[in-house]
């Protein structure tokens, strides 16, 4: 018996794809927001939302020149970088695994939501959203996301 080799990965099998996505991770690296500074300019001047599973704070991107040479899409619109989201969850939603699979679920039900471009946004879980049923945690930031990209409180 040679046990050995279904621990092995395919030689020829990609370990990431182009757009900076770890195997097997829940979102791309370049829409993660990550950093301190970033975290604190969203939190200090972004508009806060909340709805009965999470809370959620947005704010526009700065404009990143890079992403375009002139800045413009093929449409002759302003280019918009792809939003940056974060996940975060206290210790007052539970446990390291309640809070683990809170944020889980909260980065599930934001892949069916649309997030328009050019946002940073940062998702905290509450207590109930580890059991909130999935259809309604759908709903709640689907709606949160729209009023807190909107402006509108």
């Amino acid at each position: 018996m040679d046990f050995g080799r279904a621990c092995v990965p395919e030689l020829d099998a990609p370990l990431c794809n182009a757009v900076g996505k770890k195997a097997g991770s829940a979102s791309p690296r370049n829409v993660s927001l990550t950093g301190k500074r970033n975290f604190d300019r969203v939190y200090r001047q972004g508009n806060r939302v909340h709805v009965a599973a999470a809370g959620i704070v947005a704010i526009e991107s700065p404009t990143r020149e890079d992403e375009l040479a002139d800045g413009m899409d093929d449409a002759g619109t302003p280019a918009r970088a792809p939003s940056r989201l974060a996940f975060v969850a206290g210790r007052s939603v539970g446990n390291a695994v309640v809070r683990n699979r809170a944020k889980r679920r909260l980065r599930e039900a934001v892949r069916m939501v649309h997030v328009p471009d050019g946002w940073d946004l940062v998702i905290s879980a509450r207590t109930g959203t580890a059991t909130e049923p999935f259809d309604q945690l759908v709903k709640q930031l689907q709606e949160g996301i729209a009023r807190a990209t909107s402006g509108k409180r």
